[in-house]
Order: structure tokens, then C-alpha cells, then sequence
């Protein structure tokens, strides 16, 4: 069996105090040394990473104050679109509106002209026709008698044709 000496536990646990301390003071100064590096080198980088968050919140700030600043100018520009095409809108229209009423003045002018040459026109042709109705009524009946019937007859005339033109 196994046998248990006292001086055996004794050194024993010497020996683990000693090494206890050896390798506590060796093994856990690297140890620690290792994890401050590694601790500074987080710090670093979450500092450089708060740093890189508020340059990019900058940026973002900077990007939606241009994007505003476009919205705006696009707004304005589209806004004066609007009021440049109104404006040349009603100016069409007016000088529309003009040409058609100058058109409408010209038909009238034209028409009165028109209708004072076809005036001209038919009397000329209706003195031409009365002419040539009396030259051949002279020919035909020439006397004081004839005369008087035909005065007669264009008085009959003249009378019925004022009766039913009023």
C-alpha cells in the first residue's frame, strides 16, 4: 500500500509554494504584460473607431445639409420653370388672341368691301339692264300714249313692291 510520510507532504507543498512564487512572479508578469498590450491596443482602437464614428456623423450631417440645399435649389428651379412657362403661356395666348381678333377685324373690313363691290357691281349690271329694257321699249313703242302706260306701270310697280318690302 501506499504509504504517506509527513516530510513528503512538507516538501511537497514547499515545493509548490516555491514554484508557486517563481512561476507567479516569471509567468504572471509576461501574462500581464501580454494582456496591457492587448488592452492598449483595444483602447486605441476603439478610441480610433469613436473618432472614425464622428468624422463619418460629419459627413452625414455635411451630406444632408447639401442634399437639402439641393432639394431647395431644385425646388426654386423648378418653381421658376413653372413661372417662365406661365408667363410665356399667357403671352401666346394674348398675342393669340390678338392675331384672331386682327383676323376677325380683317374678314370684316374684306366682307364690307366685298359687299360694297358687289353693290357697285349690280347696280352698274341693273342700270346696264334698265337700258337696255328702255332702248328696246323705245324701239318698240314710241309715243306719248306708251309713255304714259309705262310711267303707269312702274308707278303700280314701285307701289307694290314698297307695300311688301315694308
Amino acid at each position: 500500500m501506499l504509504k504517506i510520510e509527513w516530510q513528503n507532504i512538507v516538501f511537497t507543498i514547499i515545493d509548490l509554494i516555491v514554484l508557486y512564487l517563481i512561476f507567479g512572479k516569471i509567468i504572471v508578469r509576461r501574462v500581464m504584460v501580454v494582456i496591457q498590450k492587448r488592452q492598449g491596443i483595444i483602447d486605441e482602437q476603439l478610441a480610433d473607431a469613436d473618432n472614425k464614428q464622428k468624422h463619418a456623423d460629419g459627413l452625414k450631417t455635411e451630406y444632408e445639409g447639401l442634399l437639402q440645399n439641393a432639394h431647395n435649389e431644385s425646388s426654386e428651379i423648378v418653381e421658376n420653370a413653372r413661372a417662365n412657362a406661365q408667363t410665356e403661356y399667357d403671352a401666346k395666348i394674348e398675342e393669340a388672341q390678338t392675331q384672331a381678333a386682327k383676323i376677325i377685324t380683317d374678314a370684316h373690313k374684306q366682307i364690307e368691301i366685298d359687299r360694297q363691290k358687289t353693290f357697285v357691281d349690280l347696280q352698274s349690271e341693273i342700270s346696264g339692264l334698265a337700258l337696255v329694257a328702255a332702248q328696246k321699249i323705245l324701239k318698240e313703242n314710241s309715243g306719248d300714249e306708251a309713255n304714259q302706260s309705262l310711267y303707269n306701270q312702274f308707278l303700280k310697280a314701285g307701289g307694290s313692291n314698297d307695300a311688301n318690302g315694308k
